[in-house]
């Protein structure tokens, strides 16, 4: 039997365009904080992972606003997001 929990990860992904911000959609989860850390993926236009991010909790929190007529936090992935220092670059 485990006694640490094992770390749980949210992945999120969008397509490269000519937008600088990008929702990520919808985040049902964030008041029960039950993922660690958010992995947020690009792809590209043949459907490669063009780039990759991890993003801690805390700044996922920090960064999302809650939409009510989705019923969930919505993080849109501003340059000022992605430059804070607690995001980790992945590719």
């Amino acid at each position: 039997m485990r006694t640490t929990r094992e770390r749980e990860y949210l992945v999120k992904a969008r397509t490269k365009d000519s937008a600088q911000d990008y929702e990520l959609g919808a985040i049902k989860t964030l008041d029960r904080e039950q993922f660690d850390h958010l992995v947020f993926v690009m792809f590209d236009q043949h459907s490669g992972a063009y780039q990759m991010w991890r993003l801690p909790f805390d700044l996922v929190r920090e960064a999302s606003a809650f939409q009510i007529h989705k019923n969930a936090h919505v993080l849109y992935m501003r340059p000022w997001v992605l430059k804070d220092s607690r995001v980790e670059h992945l590719q």
